[in-house]
């Protein structure tokens, strides 16, 4: 995560209702909202606004080792599904962390490699 820099950018996404337990929703906020498929995910269009202070602490948090463990397995939650994408972007570079929040899993995606 050396790419983030201070200088980064930082977006912040919101996930559509989850894919198994809120399928009618997903459906209907497919049909009804504007979104932006990342990663096989879909997510609203438009970005919310995170304050330059919230998007330093989120930076600092990610940077550090002791703040992510090591994948504990599959769980039976219905599969993952990504409530929030943070996105960073320096220059050419971007950075994509999705989140789940349901099963505490996180996808991190740097071009066409996904950890």
């Amino acid at each position: 995560m050396n790419s983030l820099n201070m200088a980064s950018k930082l977006s912040l996404y919101e996930g559509l209702p989850h894919q198994t337990w809120n399928y009618d929703d997903l459906q209907s906020e497919l049909k009804n909202k504007k979104t932006v498929t990342r990663y096989a995910f879909p997510f609203y269009q438009k970005a919310n606004v995170i304050s330059d202070a919230d998007a330093d602490k989120v930076r600092e948090l990610v940077q550090k080792q002791n703040s992510f463990r090591k994948f504990g397995g599959y769980k039976l939650c219905g599969g993952y599904h990504p409530d929030f994408s943070l996105i960073w972007q320096d220059g050419e570079t971007e950075i994509e962390m999705q989140i789940c929040l349901g099963c505490h899993e996180i996808k991190v995606f740097h071009g066409k490699t996904e950890i």
